[in-house]
């Protein structure tokens, strides 16, 4: 890092490390909108991280609607049908968690990206295993 921050980030704010500026979620999707694939990393259990996962699909849905597709690693293909179900709306929450095998399959708990898949789900964006 060539300009490290001097301090740690404050809630919701976001930092270019290789610049050292300060971003608002815009000038974020701004740089990210350039980009074929965006991975956003997380720890499992923070729902901090969940929301920033949530926001950067929702702002570039919203600059490329149609365009964009959810890629989870909690997936695997086996599980590809239920998750084109869920986005199709032709399952309950409770079907979906049962046909992805959600608890056996990653046991994290389902709340922490539930805002994230009902968002996919609402704007048909499809969710790949």
């Amino acid at each position: 890092m060539p300009y490290p921050p001097s301090a740690p980030p404050k809630v919701e704010e976001i930092l270019h490390l290789p610049t050292g500026l300060r971003l608002s979620v815009d000038g974020m999707i701004e740089m990210l909108s350039g980009a074929r694939l965006v991975s956003v990393g997380e720890t499992h259990d923070n729902l901090n991280d969940q929301r920033v996962e949530l926001t950067v699909v929702r702002e570039l849905h919203r600059r490329f609607p149609g365009m964009i597709a959810i890629g989870m690693e909690m997936f695997r293909e086996p599980q590809q049908g239920a998750l084109d179900r869920w986005v199709a709306g032709a399952v309950t929450e409770l079907e979906f968690l049962k046909e992805s095998k959600w608890y056996e399959a990653w046991g994290y708990d389902f709340g922490a990206y539930r805002d994230l898949l009902l968002y996919a789900k609402a704007n048909r964006i499809d969710v790949i295993a």
